[in-house]
């Protein structure tokens, strides 16, 4: 049971507030591409490494932090296509209820590239980007 659990505490909300351009016309919200129309999907965390050099997060604006992550999340293609969507990504985890907004429990990750995906397969892996040692200690415990 606790195994269930685990997983289902790594399992993510998929944000993405942009469609790229070089969807094919015959795919998953390709009347929408260009714009910035949301869509949203899921997926779940299974891997996190540490960064190296720089921290690609848009508030670091390039400066080297002392300590960040990558978490990388499995999601579908017709969620996040390609690196262009996953920029303008945002990764929600512990999303229990409507009440996890207001009382701080959600978590939110930045989303940064695509690193591999299958269009066949409808999936892909999704690099995010976080400096909340805290967030990475819990998740690490739950894949344990």
């Amino acid at each position: 049971m606790n195994c269930i659990t685990n997983v289902a505490k790594c399992t993510a909300r998929v944000r993405v507030h942009y469609t790229s351009r070089e969807r094919p016309d015959d795919y998953t919200f390709a009347v929408a591409r260009g714009t910035n129309i949301p869509h949203t999907g899921s997926g779940y965390v299974y891997r996190i490494r540490p960064g190296k050099d720089q921290s690609p997060c848009p508030d670091c604006h390039g400066k080297r932090k002392s300590s960040w992550w990558k978490i990388y999340v499995r999601t579908a293609c017709h969620v996040v296509f390609n690196t262009h969507e996953a920029k303008a990504a945002k990764v929600d985890l512990f999303f229990d209820d409507e009440k996890a907004c207001e009382d701080g429990r959600i978590k939110t990750m930045l989303g940064m590239e695509v690193v591999e995906k299958n269009l066949n397969g409808d999936r892909c892996e999704l690099v995010c980007v976080t400096h909340d040692l805290v967030l990475v200690k819990e998740l690490e415990s739950l894949m344990e």
